[in-house]
């Protein structure tokens, strides 16, 4: 009975909290051959990995990026240390960085490139003329 009960609490906390996510929302440039500069606002999400997921994995992390023009992309290897983590494709071709104390992502996927300033995205934030759902109570007086 006691090892089902410390097997169960060890597979809870394994699958519990074998990671934590952080949202961020980058302002910055996408930038095509050929094409003009254009203004883009990214999404990324990081998951950073528990220690103990190093037992089995190489990553420290994953990344899934979203944005308007930039394709929609997920990188599942990370390589991060205090100062800055980098994404790497399934390949292990090395794709960009994000850097933790200037608050500064880069990435590129084919022929796009993405530089810019981030912050992290608070639960009830969005983007400039994005709806986040909340309906402010002046409006019904």
């Amino acid at each position: 009975m006691i090892v089902v009960l410390v097997v169960s609490a060890g597979l809870y906390v394994l699958f519990n909290f074998s990671s934590s996510k952080e949202d961020h929302i980058c302002n910055g440039i996408v930038r095509l051959p050929g094409i003009p500069d254009r203004s883009e606002t990214l999404f990324f999400t990081y998951e950073k990995y528990a220690p103990w997921v190093g037992l089995w994995s190489d990553s420290d992390g994953s990344v899934w990026i979203e944005g308007k023009i930039f394709p929609t992309s997920f990188y599942p290897n990370v390589d991060a240390n205090d100062r800055f983590f980098s994404v790497y494709d399934f390949d292990g071709t090395y794709v960009g960085e994000y850097s933790l104390l200037r608050d500064h992502f880069t990435v590129k996927v084919g022929e796009f490139s993405f530089s810019g300033d981030c912050r992290r995205k608070s639960p009830c934030s969005a983007p400039q003329g994005w709806s986040t759902g909340f309906v402010s109570p002046a409006v019904f007086t």
